[in-house]
């Protein structure tokens, strides 16, 4: 496949923040809403705002999992911190107790693998963002092999994905713990996505959340892959690229005719006819 050029797409009106329990959210008299605001627990974890702005209402989004309760905040697009947190300059001096604490679901099993799914066709998005996010990529991976000394540490790929193996290929001598296999050898493993090593990497640093997903783009032909906010709406990115439908299909097998749809990492592809 010839390489396709990454665009972006950043600047959404709204972000849409799920939510359990709407007595649970936290939120300022004001409506006031900061960046990286800590504001309510979904699905046993805690939900933080990717952008500042005002709490625009409560409501109901269509999503992969089916209607979802969300709150809604008007992008301000100031990006305002309360308080910015201080970054570790470098995850091997964080201290290891931490590292432990924050990997420590992946110690109960012999390997550790990273999947890095791919199709030839269609779904590409993890080969641009482990070409954008290489290093620290690789930096978590032998990280959590230094701290786990019965825990081995593997990439799987897909046999076809030549670009993803050119980018690994470039830097796996200076990590001859991290092993790559192409098909499956173990089941004693935990498997996890880029997205998962990508946040454990902005914890080590200190950062705030990550803020974005990657998604593959279909349409007449036409192949694009979009870096976007996390917790968006596809209408706002189908507006965005000129490409209002009501045949649009998500992950290449729900089919859906309104745009007004919830898009997390559990969304990668879209292919719009």
């Amino acid at each position: 496949m010839n390489e396709i050029e990454l665009n972006s797409f950043l600047t959404n009106d709204y972000i849409y923040i799920p939510y359990s329990d709407k007595d649970k959210i936290n939120l300022r008299e004001t409506g006031m809403i900061y960046k990286n605001d800590d504001l309510t627990e979904y699905e046993n974890k805690r939900v933080f705002s990717p952008v500042s702005g005002k709490a625009f209402g409560l409501s109901e989004i269509n999503s992969i999992e089916g209607p979802k309760k969300v709150l809604i905040i008007e992008n301000d697009f100031k990006d305002k911190v309360l308080k910015r947190p201080i970054s570790n300059n470098d995850i091997y001096e964080v201290d290891k107790e931490i590292i432990k604490d924050l990997t420590k679901e992946y110690s109960y099993k012999n390997y550790l693998t990273l999947k890095i799914s791919y199709d030839d066709k269609f779904d590409i998005g993890d080969e641009y963002l482990l070409k954008d996010k290489i290093i620290d990529i690789l930096e978590t991976l032998n990280i959590i092999d230094q701290t786990h000394e019965n825990l081995n540490i593997k990439i799987r790929l897909d046999k076809r994905d030549i670009i993803s193996y050119q980018t690994l290929f470039s830097y796996l001598g200076t990590y001859p713990n991290i092993e790559i296999e192409f098909t499956q050898s173990d089941n004693n493993e935990t498997v996890v996505s880029l997205y998962d090593i990508i946040d454990i990497y902005d914890k080590l640093k200190n950062r705030i959340p990550r803020d974005y997903i990657y998604l593959t783009v279909k349409s007449n032909q036409n192949l694009q892959v979009i870096k976007t906010k996390k917790n968006s709406n596809l209408k706002d990115l189908l507006e965005h690229l000129n490409l209002m439908s009501t045949n649009i299909i998500i992950n290449e097998k729900l089919k859906i005719e309104n745009g007004n749809f919830f898009l997390d990492e559990k969304i990668r592809t879209i292919n719009i006819n």
